[in-house]
């Protein structure tokens, strides 16, 4: 389900974007661009977050997080930030399935 509600929030975000918050087409490729510097950086933190907090406790993190950040995303008065949501989005790894894919799957491992 939350991979169909991100993809959903995707394709709507250009009309959000270019009709709500009249941004040229070429300023929307740099909102995506820093969604991407924040998967970078997301990549880097999570595995460090894991394993601080444990697996369970940074799932509800991400889980509520994510919930929060795509409020904002409609709430966004202006492109700048916006900018700054979308990275919050991608630093949580576009949404909580990713995350807890992984999880389960390293904790199935761990189990074994």
């Amino acid at each position: 389900m939350s991979t169909f509600c991100n993809t959903m929030g995707m394709a709507t975000l250009v009309l959000l974007v270019t009709e709500t918050l009249k941004v040229s087409s070429r300023f929307y490729g740099i909102l995506l661009a820093a969604a991407a510097v924040g998967s970078v950086l997301g990549g880097l933190l999570n595995p460090w977050l894991t394993r601080r907090l444990g697996q369970v406790p940074s799932l509800v993190i991400a889980m509520g997080a994510i919930s929060v950040i795509y409020v904002g995303i409609g709430l966004a008065p202006n492109a700048p930030v916006l900018a700054a949501v979308l990275q919050a989005v991608a630093l949580n790894g576009n949404s909580p399935k990713p995350h807890w894919s992984l999880e389960v799957r390293s904790s199935r491992w761990f189990l074994r």
